[in-house]
């Protein structure tokens, strides 16, 4: 059997691919709260990085309707990674 591994996402690696979340197959994907108020104040910069995390904001709303569960419990992917805000 498999085990699942768990990564713990840092803002610099949403602000450098938005789609970093995706890239996780089959395993636990941790988004601790401190991300998302970063994420937050970096949106409304008019660069790239500002543009990142906006799109990353988007990607984690959509998450909600993608897979089954919530962003508290865990949002199970098609992947088969499961991701969660802590």
């Amino acid at each position: 059997t498999m085990t699942h591994k768990t990564f713990v996402i840092d803002t610099n690696v949403l602000l450098h691919d938005p789609k970093a979340l995706m890239q996780f197959p089959r395993h636990h994907v941790l988004i601790p709260v401190a991300v998302l108020e970063e994420l937050d104040k970096m949106k409304r910069l008019p660069n790239e990085l500002g543009k990142n995390a906006r799109e990353t904001i988007r990607l984690l709303d959509s998450l909600k309707t993608v897979g089954t569960g919530n962003l508290h419990t865990g949002v199970k992917l098609d992947n088969g990674a499961v991701v969660r805000v802590q």
